[in-house]
């Protein structure tokens, strides 16, 4: 029996830290990670689990495949605008609450060799979609017992070339990312 776990990792990176660590320079930052390459260091008040979601769990027998599958109601707000008074063309805004059932959900199937051999990971994605469902899939060699990204959203960084500056470095690129570990149960 395998355990497949999963967690949400958020990061936020601003323009300026980027450019700065680029640059080889030292970066102090209140909230997000920054990723120093050579000659840079970096230093935060935000602790590095702060942006990590709790992780969820799911065993699943090596070679099958387990799906989890999340359903939420979520308010869509309808605005209608009625004419009031035609002759000063007064309108007023008429709002209609409706809930809406959004569904998401993946699935995965492990396959695994034995020992230290790594783990071949198929996931597929379903996501709701203004016109149905989406179905992603890929799959992933993974090693057992560390976290791997797996899917990522938000903005990507774009560094401005050393030496320049613009408005483009005040600006913060959020990101969230999908990792997966599997894991031997005991």
């Amino acid at each position: 029996m395998l355990t497949v776990e999963w967690r949400w990792v958020d990061s936020t990176l601003s323009g300026a830290a980027l450019g700065a660590v680029r640059d080889g320079s030292t970066v102090y930052g209140t909230a997000g990670s920054v990723s120093p390459k050579s000659g840079g260091a970096t230093y935060s008040t935000r602790q590095p689990e702060d942006a990590v979601s709790p992780v969820e769990r799911l065993s699943v027998l090596n070679g099958h495949e387990a799906s989890v599958r999340l359903t939420r109601q979520q308010p869509l707000q309808w605005l209608d605008y009625r004419v009031v008074d035609a002759q000063s063309r007064k309108a007023r805004a008429v709002t209609q609450t409706q809930m809406v059932e959004r569904s998401s959900g993946f699935s995965v199937k492990p396959d695994w060799k034995g020992g230290n051999a790594p783990v071949q990971l198929t996931i597929k994605v379903l996501t709701a979609q203004a016109d149905g469902q989406a179905e992603l899939s890929t799959t992933a060699t993974v090693p057992l017992d560390s976290w791997h990204t797996v899917a990522r959203s938000g903005g990507s960084a774009k560094a401005l070339p050393k030496g320049s500056y613009g408005t483009a470095e005040a600006e913060s690129i959020s990101q969230r990312e999908l990792q997966l570990r599997v894991s031997v149960e005991p």
